[in-house]
This record gives C-alpha cells, structure tokens and sequence, in this order.
C-alpha cells in the first residue's frame, strides 16, 4: 500500500544510510532491548514502510513483510556500517553486537526519512522505553519523531562547478571504518560563543575548519584552492586559502543550494551532517551508556570520486566529529591528518576567545 510520494528532500537523500551507535556496559537484556524496538516502531506508522520507485519519483509504501526487528550482530561491526539501506529495504535496521564486557547497539536508517533530531531521537526513546520495561515503571508516550523538511525551493540540479577532493591514497581491501575527535564541554561551549558573536552557527564553524584541513593537507603552504562545502542546505563553492579566517569561511558556507546527494558525491569535497545537540538517555540500575556516535555511510560515484562524510553530534555539551571512509580509498593516516587538522582549527578559534 503506497503512503505518499518523497518529498524532493528526501528524494535527495534515498540511497544514504545513517548509523547510531549506542555501547552499553553491563547486564543489558537482549529480549527487552528487542521488545522496546517492536514498540516503537509498532507506534510509528512509517517506520515499517519502505521506499519504493526509482529516478525522481520515489514513494513510502507498506510491504507485505514483517516490520523491522532486532538482530543479533555476526562478523565486524565495520561491516555492518557498510550494509546499504535504500530502496526496497526497511527503513530501519537494529543490530546488536555482544562483547565480553560492553555491548553495542547499532541502529541503522535511511538518512532520506531522518533529518538532523530524527535518528538520535528515536534512539533515545527506544532506550526511554526499554528503561520503563526493566524497571517496571510506565512506558513514556511514544511520539512519531521529526521528518525532514522540504527545504528545495525550485532550484534546478545543475552545477558546473566541481570542488577539489582528497585524492585516494590506497587501494586496500573494501570496507568502512570510522574515525573521530572529542571536544571537551568547555572548548564545545566557547565555540557556540564564538560562532554566535560571529553571526553564525557552530556547525558552519565545523564546516569551514574541515574545508581548511582538507585543504591543508592537499597542497601545505600553496594558495587558495576550490573547494565544495555540502550540508542539509545545500552546496557552497568558495575558495580556500591557508589564511582564510575560519570566522570568514563559516559564514560564507552558511546557505546553499539543495541538490540530489547523488550529485553532493561528485562535486563536493567535504559534507557535514548535523545531529544536533542530545542527553545520554537515563538506563537502569545496572546499565550504563558510556558512548554514542553516529555516522553517515561513504558514498561514492561509479567513477570513484566522493565526498568526505562527517557526522557532527553534541553529547552532554561535548563535540563529537568522526568520519566513516572507505578502506579501499583511504588510509587512517590520511583521515587522521584531516581530522587533527579539524582540531587544531577549532581549537584556535576557541583558544583565540579566551585571549580577548
């Protein structure tokens, strides 16, 4: 049964997969981690649904089949980061790794139906709910979470431009992995003062010290390249050079121009998606979440070029960046400079503050 057609946003968006990642110490229990599931996505009349169509014109339809379910992780949890989620597949994808010690929690979704609060959201009532299971207490009323919203407004899909990439470094076995860096709450914080004094967002602020790394790490010490920011908004071509205030930069990258990820793959050079700002969710006596993360699956064009993929999320006021990258095309090192790179920008910014 067809639901409604996708709107040009989410068209925008099928074929990319999105990953919360919860790690839980203690005694979680498997079968009401699986029942919080079932009850969620039972209260969500679109979770079961699937995206069906092609080209432009994709729709949400209900399959004859059952909805998602908890399953149980086997082999890399890498290689679970690398299961596709697009047309014709759930919507969701729940897997649990056990390990000795800690277990992981890995929710999987199609970016096109979650927008910037929909996947940290629904992780966080999942676990609010199976909270209330293990504690016998009353299970919180379960909300449809957020959609994104159509944020096209009739531009057309043509671009000329194409912004410089990192070149591919290796040719290893195919896979993902991630990488990330931790900002502490009180560097976190001065960068939100930063960005507001600046009339901008800190996710632009992000945004522009990525640009400089990346650009960094190209050609040290050469001038201004053409580079391609690309966020929910949109894409932004703009010219990078070593000396570029990130202050400058950040609000440069603000706006954009919404475009299909299809082509974000081919032109742009780095993409941040914004997770927003989240609470580690309460869990019972027992049970503690020492992390969470989320991803966005690399994606990269029949020729082999792609963007960078970053995943921005605030965990209690601490900064949380990672890339997911593919292992064919990159290696750590690579990464690793550009992540640092990220650091050291923000880290100027903020330590600048503290100057005044």
């Amino acid at each position: 049964m067809s639901l409604r057609e996708l709107s040009r946003t989410e068209t925008a968006l099928v074929g990319v997969r999105i990953t919360c990642l919860s790690t839980v110490h203690g005694g979680l229990d498997e079968g009401l981690l699986m029942k919080a599931l079932d009850m969620v996505v039972t209260a969500d009349p679109v979770l079961p649904a699937r995206i069906g169509g092609g080209g432009t014109g994709y729709h949400l339809y209900l399959p004859d089949a059952e909805p998602p379910s908890l399953r149980r992780g086997i082999g890399s949890l890498y290689a679970e980061l690398d299961v596709p989620i697009g047309p014709g597949d759930p919507l969701l994808r729940a897997v649990l790794f056990r390990g000795e010690e800690e277990d992981t929690f890995v929710l999987g979704a199609a970016h096109a139906l979650f927008g910037r609060h929909g996947l940290t959201e629904l992780s966080e009532t999942i676990w609010r709910v199976y909270t209330a299971l293990a504690d016998g207490t009353e299970v919180p009323t379960i909300v449809p979470g957020p959609r994104l919203p159509d944020t096209f407004a009739g531009q057309g899909n043509r671009v000329t431009q194409r912004g410089r990439k990192l070149p591919f470094d290796r040719g290893g076995k195919p896979g993902v992995e991630t990488q990330r860096i931790l900002v502490q709450p009180k560097t976190t914080r001065r960068l939100a003062e930063v960005a507001k004094a600046a009339n901008t967002s800190v996710p632009s602020l992000v945004g522009a010290a990525t640009l400089l790394a990346v650009r960094d790490v190209l050609t040290p010490h050469s001038g201004a390249l053409p580079l391609c920011f690309a966020s929910t908004a949109g894409l932004c071509f703009t010219d990078v050079s070593p000396d570029l205030d990130p202050l400058a930069l950040a609000r440069r990258i603000a706006g954009g121009t919404p475009v299909p990820d299809q082509l974000i793959a081919e032109v742009a050079t780095v993409r941040l998606s914004d997770f927003g700002s989240v609470s580690a969710p309460a869990m019972p006596d027992g049970v503690e979440l020492t992390d969470l993360q989320v991803h966005v699956s690399p994606r990269w064009t029949p020729s082999g070029q792609g963007c960078l993929p970053f995943g921005m999320l605030v965990v209690d006021g601490r900064l949380d960046l990672s890339i997911a990258y593919r292992t064919e095309c990159f290696g750590a090192e690579s990464i690793r400079q550009v992540l640092d790179g990220t650091y050291a920008v923000l880290d100027q910014v903020s330590s600048a503050r503290d100057s005044r």
